[in-house]
């Protein structure tokens, strides 16, 4: 079911053969191409679909992941910020801009198009189900796992503060008197530095599921993993480049610390097609070879 009407889901995503996108200045492409996967999967469109509402001409995106941070677009209107943001139909527009403010709301990010700025698909898949289901494979020659101890007593210490300073806002903010009212005003160092610490405790709690969600694997399973994932219809994979240098292959256009989607896989032929954020129409091939000589992570989703 689409909580739009008809003429209004049509200007939000106009039916078009395909899906053309092209990455903006931000340094979202893990976003961008995280958009691309769930676009052209059947069911991905729909969860897409799912998170826009309307209210009158009002347009209201819900990531699943924040459903407390609705975002409203008021008379269906986004403020585009120069070339900086995605160059795509209305509504995926909308949907990078709500997916940025419920960033910046949930993780405290005071400048919000820079909480864009680095990223990865597996936040964004696990953002747009709002479950925890996305994993990602990096080989053992780029990746380890971090430990989560230090990241495990940083929580405690902050979930303390919080169980110290909430009850002491919370009778105040709830309350309808005049004196209370004015006390609560009088605490707004307190208030911030509740919300400042709440902020934090996602972000870790988020660190520790992408700890948990990361498996590292040999070097020469790179492809034996894109084989076993991409042979599966109802799992959404993407790729990551590794980390050297600037460019890996600029004639292809392969990029150093980049994402990318999978077009396709030809395992007869031992070649994959893949999609660049910066303009998802388009694709290169690379054969096997290529492809381990590139790429150091795959993130998959069961959808």
């Amino acid at each position: 079911k689409i909580n739009l009407n008809p003429n209004t889901f049509n200007e939000l995503f106009p039916k078009i053969e395909s899906m053309a996108m092209s990455q903006g200045k931000l340094g979202d492409c893990y976003l961008v191409s995280a958009i691309c996967d769930f676009m052209k999967n059947d069911k991905g469109r729909e969860k897409i679909f799912e998170m826009f509402s309307q209210d009158g001409d009002d347009i209201i995106v819900t990531i699943p992941d924040a459903k407390e941070f609705p975002i409203r677009f008021a008379g269906g209107i986004i403020q585009k910020d120069g070339e900086k943001n995605i160059n795509a139909p209305r509504g995926i527009q909308m949907l990078e801009d709500a997916y940025r403010q419920t960033r910046a709301l949930k993780y405290g990010t005071s400048n919000e198009m820079l909480s864009l700025e680095g990223g990865n698909q597996m936040h964004v898949y696990n953002a747009f189900l709002g479950r925890n289901n996305a994993y990602t494979y990096g080989i053992k020659s780029e990746h380890e796992i971090p430990s989560k101890i230090e990241t495990e007593q940083e929580l405690k210490e902050i979930s303390r503060q919080i169980k110290e300073l909430q009850p002491l806002i919370k009778v105040v903010e709830d309350s309808d008197n005049l004196i209370d009212h004015n006390i609560y005003i009088a605490m707004q160092d307190e208030v911030n530095k509740l919300n400042e610490l709440k902020a934090m405790q996602r972000v870790l709690n988020e660190f520790l599921r992408e700890i948990d969600n990361f498996r590292v694997i040999e070097d020469d399973k790179l492809i034996e993993k894109l084989l076993e994932f991409s042979a599966n219809p109802n799992y959404i994979i993407s790729i990551g480049t590794k980390h050297q240098g600037d460019w890996l292959n600029k004639s292809k256009l392969i990029l150093t610390g980049h994402a990318y989607s999978i077009k396709s896989v030809d395992k007869a032929a031992k070649t994959i097609d893949v999609v660049n954020p910066w303009n998802t129409a388009q694709y290169v091939t690379l054969t096997f070879d290529e492809f381990e000589k590139y790429f150091s992570t795959i993130c998959k989703l069961s959808i």
